[in-house]
Protein backbone atom coordinates (compact mmCIF):
# COMPACT_ATOMS: atom_id res chain seq x y z
CA UNK A 1 0.00 0.00 0.00
CA UNK A 2 1.40 3.54 -1.17
CA UNK A 3 1.61 6.25 1.62
CA UNK A 4 -1.67 8.59 2.20
CA UNK A 5 -0.92 11.39 4.10
CA UNK A 6 -3.65 13.60 5.95
CA UNK A 7 -3.30 16.59 7.59
CA UNK A 8 -5.38 18.78 9.70
CA UNK A 9 -5.38 20.82 12.63
CA UNK A 10 -6.10 19.66 16.42
CA UNK A 11 -6.03 23.01 18.70
CA UNK A 12 -3.35 24.57 16.83
CA UNK A 13 -1.36 21.59 16.49
CA UNK A 14 -0.74 20.39 12.63
CA UNK A 15 -1.20 16.66 12.44
CA UNK A 16 -0.26 14.35 9.88
CA UNK A 17 -1.82 11.19 9.81
CA UNK A 18 0.29 8.64 7.71
CA UNK A 19 -1.13 5.88 6.24
CA UNK A 20 0.95 3.05 4.44
CA UNK A 21 4.31 2.40 3.86
CA UNK A 22 7.21 4.93 4.65
CA UNK A 23 9.71 3.26 1.95
CA UNK A 24 12.24 4.41 -1.11
CA UNK A 25 10.69 5.92 -4.01
CA UNK A 26 7.14 8.17 -3.92
CA UNK A 27 6.29 7.49 -0.67
CA UNK A 28 9.93 8.99 1.05
CA UNK A 29 9.09 12.11 -1.69
CA UNK A 30 6.04 12.51 -0.82
CA UNK A 31 6.56 12.93 3.07
CA UNK A 32 9.08 15.09 2.44
CA UNK A 33 7.85 17.88 0.35
CA UNK A 34 4.50 18.12 2.57
CA UNK A 35 6.42 18.58 6.03
CA UNK A 36 9.02 21.46 3.70
CA UNK A 37 5.46 23.05 2.89
CA UNK A 38 4.11 23.35 5.56
CA UNK A 39 7.25 24.79 7.53
CA UNK A 40 7.13 26.85 4.26
CA UNK A 41 3.26 27.86 5.48
CA UNK A 42 5.05 29.24 8.82
CA UNK A 43 3.27 25.80 10.78
CA UNK A 44 5.07 25.22 13.60
CA UNK A 45 4.01 22.59 15.58
CA UNK A 46 3.90 19.54 14.11
CA UNK A 47 2.52 16.00 15.04
CA UNK A 48 3.49 12.73 12.41
CA UNK A 49 0.63 9.95 13.77
CA UNK A 50 2.07 6.88 12.50
CA UNK A 51 0.03 4.68 13.54
CA UNK A 52 -1.66 3.54 10.38
CA UNK A 53 2.43 2.99 9.27
CA UNK A 54 2.34 -0.71 8.00
CA UNK A 55 6.52 -0.53 7.13
CA UNK A 56 9.34 1.74 7.79
CA UNK A 57 12.80 1.11 5.36
CA UNK A 58 15.79 2.65 5.75
CA UNK A 59 15.16 5.12 2.85
CA UNK A 60 11.61 5.68 5.47
CA UNK A 61 13.45 6.30 8.58
CA UNK A 62 15.84 8.53 6.61
CA UNK A 63 12.93 10.85 5.23
CA UNK A 64 12.14 10.89 8.99
CA UNK A 65 15.10 11.90 10.36
CA UNK A 66 15.54 14.54 7.39
CA UNK A 67 11.90 15.97 8.62
CA UNK A 68 12.94 15.99 12.19
CA UNK A 69 15.81 17.74 11.56
CA UNK A 70 14.50 20.43 9.02
CA UNK A 71 11.09 20.98 11.10
CA UNK A 72 14.16 21.56 14.14
CA UNK A 73 15.93 23.78 11.65
CA UNK A 74 12.78 25.47 10.99
CA UNK A 75 11.94 26.59 14.31
CA UNK A 76 8.81 24.03 14.75
CA UNK A 77 8.47 21.74 17.76
CA UNK A 78 7.76 18.11 16.23
CA UNK A 79 6.22 15.81 18.60
CA UNK A 80 5.28 12.30 18.15
CA UNK A 81 1.73 11.13 19.44
CA UNK A 82 2.33 8.66 22.47
CA UNK A 83 -0.62 6.92 24.91
CA UNK A 84 -1.36 10.21 26.97
CA UNK A 85 -0.82 13.09 24.64
CA UNK A 86 2.23 14.14 22.31
CA UNK A 87 5.59 14.16 24.07
CA UNK A 88 8.97 15.84 22.41
CA UNK A 89 11.00 14.43 20.26
CA UNK A 90 13.86 15.26 21.91
CA UNK A 91 14.36 13.84 25.20
CA UNK A 92 17.30 15.48 25.91
CA UNK A 93 21.00 14.88 26.45
CA UNK A 94 21.54 10.96 27.76
CA UNK A 95 17.88 10.52 28.57
CA UNK A 96 17.69 7.03 25.80
CA UNK A 97 16.50 7.10 22.65
CA UNK A 98 12.90 8.39 21.99
CA UNK A 99 11.00 4.90 22.08
CA UNK A 100 8.01 3.88 23.76
CA UNK A 101 6.32 4.97 26.65
CA UNK A 102 8.60 7.08 29.03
Amino acid sequence: MALRITTGEENGVTVLWLDGRIVLGAETEMLRETVKSLLAQGKKKLVLNMNNVTLVDSSGLGALVAAYSSARSAGASPRRPMAGGARDLDPGPGSGPPLGPQ
